[in-house]
């Protein structure tokens, strides 16, 4: 499938089967599973369905959005209302993983409970002419790259002021960066899809707070380290 006409003529038709995707990597390891989650929960909660037994060895850091908390803001629209079953399922189930699941070899420590993502979006949004647009569109970047200041151009030429980096702020969540600050909430999702604090809700490690500069900083240096040079490998996006 071709996304806006942009994705590149050799790229195989990718298989949609994400539970099968996901199983083939659990199977092969009994200890910690990272799980980054921008968008709906329904993936997760299929996952989680197919193999309950893997929530003590999961850990989830979710992107939800600022929350009406009473701390200045509120949500105006549901954080998962394509699918808020789903996402209260996921919540509800989702838990600090079991200390059997860390693995020996791995810098992580002590387990912690599942993250959610509700920073203000310009904490990680970037404009047109911020140094990642313009690293991404230089000469001798790798064809990934080109295609990645395709799409922002795009964006941008829409009208859109700013494009908020939701999804590599997750995988920096999932990695614990040190430039995302967490309060321990306790949390659930209503019937609308909405994100709310309840004394009876789940335990989670909620981010109200990133670092622009450091964040942009860390995700520059990934892309630089992924292959930026005229003698990068042009064939592929990085992993």
């Amino acid at each position: 499938m071709s996304i806006g006409g942009l994705t590149p003529a050799g790229v195989p038709v990718q298989s949609r089967d994400v539970v099968g995707a996901v199983r083939t990597v659990t199977v092969g390891t009994p200890y910690l599973v990272l799980w980054a989650n921008y968008g709906s929960l329904t993936d997760l909660a299929a996952v989680l369905a197919d193999d309950p037994r893997l929530a003590d060895r999961l850990w989830g850091t979710v992107a939800a959005g600022p929350l009406d908390d009473g701390r200045g803001g509120g949500a105006e629209r549901p954080h998962f209302g394509s699918d808020p079953g789903a996402a209260a399922a996921v919540v509800g189930v989702l838990r600090q993983p079991s200390s059997e699941a860390r693995d020996p070899r791995a810098a992580r420590g002590r387990m912690l409970p599942p993250s959610l993502i509700t920073a203000e979006p310009e904490q990680f949004a970037i404009g047109a002419r911020s140094t990642l647009r313009r690293l991404l569109a230089a000469l001798d970047a790798p064809v990934w790259a080109a295609l990645l200041a395709a799409h922002l151009d795009r964006w941008f030429a829409q009208g859109h002021a700013v494009s908020l980096q939701y999804a590599a702020l997750t995988v920096a969540d999932a990695l614990g960066r040190g430039f995302i600050d967490v309060d321990r909430e306790r949390v659930l999702v209503d019937g609308a899809g909405r994100v709310r604090l309840d004394p009876n809700g789940s335990e989670m490690l909620v981010t109200y707070s990133v670092d622009h500069v450091l964040f942009l900083d860390w995700l520059e240096r990934q892309l630089r380290e992924a292959g930026f040079s005229r003698d990068a490998d042009r064939g592929g996006p990085p992993v």
